[in-house]
């Protein structure tokens, strides 16, 4: 198989006849036994470097063509020889010219038995807009990339423990789960027919305002879903204040409503518990249900905040309001003129699965509702951009203190660290007990720490925040952005003291 160079020019400004960029287009192709016109067998690009590329080629008949200006395609000979060859140097060759040799080229049905015996990944087909012309189709295979990595679980003893993971790939990727018990991993046999039951909606706290003249308000819904195997069933539960929870009678699907609600109802909470037998039951988030003579429209108080995603990724918004009873998403496409409601969009995060090129510049923002009115938030915009670079880490954490008293001094402890990436990557603190003892890690939320998100985290040491004297903790950072995830190395370690006066 000779090696082929390829070489042009292209003059600049400097005198300079190497084009900083372009590529070569090469078709092997071979005669019909019908007609003696070529068809494409095969094509490929090369890119070029300083304007030249050496390519290894079959020998055979070349289609070739380039996008550097003043180029034309070439049919080209490309002999049977050791080489080097100059490309320049080869014959050319006047396709109409050639007579068929039956000989080389395979028949109908030897050519589809041949691209049968290569799998699944690859179909052969008749051009319906081309006579004597055929489609070969290769579906690539992908390699096994895990979206979702098990996290730590800390359970009581006696109860069940689930962990979740997820992997791309294509083929779809079969799953095994392992277990180390300090003699190295072993699979755990039996594990994927089945799986407990995991809240996917929870139910929306709402806010009703009465009627003047039948002192009534309603009807009100409650909604809630949740996934596992084998399908979860639903009960709804109620309670007033720090009551027992105790079943409603008759409410076993993910929607409850109650058609008339009074005065005497505001302060309940309805909540769904979901259970398979796997594990144990699982329960949603309390929702409130508020009923008064007059009603306040929603406050936001979580704006949605922009994105920048690499195309092909997901795009993530996320706002919250105190007193809404409902929520809508909207998008604009005109920097504000429009706005359109997001089809099945009513929780509280916005999720924009596989974003385009296209979607670049897109104004999102949430409406709020409830019977008071309706308060809508500020717009976040959505940059896409069509490379990434996942996170790396490029200082660890470090803190201002290694020994602190609880609930005492006004300077804050600090943890910083930081992390390059494109998009710019977001922070996730966590924290851990590592005396007297040992706990699993742990998302720090924003309510109680409202630096938690930020690469400079500062906040006091307190009862509050869930502190205790004589114990000890260390902090690590989660950078993630569409490209990736990162998780930093662990802080150096904090010791509350105990107080002595």
């Amino acid at each position: 198989m000779p090696v082929v160079r390829f070489a042009y020019s292209d003059p600049t400004s400097t005198g300079q006849d190497a084009p900083s960029s372009g590529e070569v287009r090469l078709q092997l192709a071979a005669p019909e036994a019908s007609s003696g016109v070529l068809r494409s067998m095969a094509e490929y690009k090369v890119p070029l470097v300083a304007g030249a590329a050496s390519v290894n080629l079959t020998p055979g008949f070349w289609h070739v063509g380039t996008d550097v200006p003043g180029h034309a395609e070439r049919w080209l000979i490309v002999p049977n020889e050791a080489g080097p060859l100059d490309a320049a140097d080869l014959a050319e060759l006047d396709p109409e010219s050639l007579a068929p040799d039956p000989a080389k080229v395979t028949t109908w049905e030897n050519l589809q038995r041949q691209i049968s015996e290569l799998g699944a990944g690859v179909t052969l087909e008749d051009d319906p807009s081309h006579p004597g012309v055929v489609i070969l189709t290769v579906r690539t295979s992908e390699g096994v990339v895990v979206t979702q990595h098990p996290v730590a679980v800390v359970a009581v003893a006696g109860a069940s423990a689930s962990f979740t993971a997820t992997a791309s790939g294509e083929p779809s990727p079969t799953v095994r789960w392992q277990v180390n018990d300090g003699a190295g991993w072993v699979d755990v046999e039996d594990v994927g027919t089945s799986a407990p039951p995991l809240v996917v909606q929870h139910p929306q706290s709402a806010v009703l305002a009465l009627d003047g003249d039948t002192g009534e308000a309603g009807p009100v819904t409650f909604v809630a879903a949740a996934t596992g195997s084998p399908s979860p069933v639903v009960k709804w539960q109620t309670r007033k204040g720090s009551g027992a929870w105790e079943d409603i009678m008759g409410a076993v699907s993910s929607t409850y409503t109650i058609p008339v609600v009074t005065a005497a109802d505001s302060g309940r909470q309805y909540r769904a518990v979901f259970s398979n037998g796997v594990g144990s039951p699982v329960a949603t988030n309390p929702a409130t249900l508020t009923v008064g003579s007059t009603v306040e429209a929603p406050v936001i108080t979580t704006q949605p905040t922009s994105q920048t995603v690499v195309a092909g990724n997901a795009a993530v918004f996320t706002s919250s309001a105190a007193g809404a009873s409902s929520v809508r998403w909207q998008l604009s496409n005109d920097e504000g003129v429009s706005w359109s409601d997001v089809p099945g969009a009513t929780a509280s995060t916005l999720t924009l699965p596989g974003v385009l090129a296209s979607d670049d510049g897109l104004w999102v923002r949430v409406v709020f509702t409830n019977a008071g009115g309706s308060t809508t938030s500020a717009f976040a915009a959505l940059v896409v951009v069509s490379t990434g670079t996942a996170p790396t880490i490029t200082t660890q954490p470090t803190v201002n203190f290694t020994d602190v008293l609880l609930n005492v001094g006004a300077t804050p402890l600090i943890v910083q660290a930081s992390a390059a990436g494109s998009p710019v990557p977001s922070v996730q603190w966590q924290r851990r007990q590592v005396a007297p003892t040992v706990t699993a890690w742990a998302d720090l939320d924003a309510a109680t720490f409202p630096s938690a998100q930020s690469s400079y985290f500062s906040h006091p040491v307190n009862s509050a925040g869930g502190y205790a004297e004589g114990a000890s903790y260390q902090y690590r950072a989660v950078f993630t952005n569409s490209a990736g995830s990162v998780t930093s190395a662990a802080s150096p370690t904090v010791t509350v003291g105990i107080y002595e006066p």
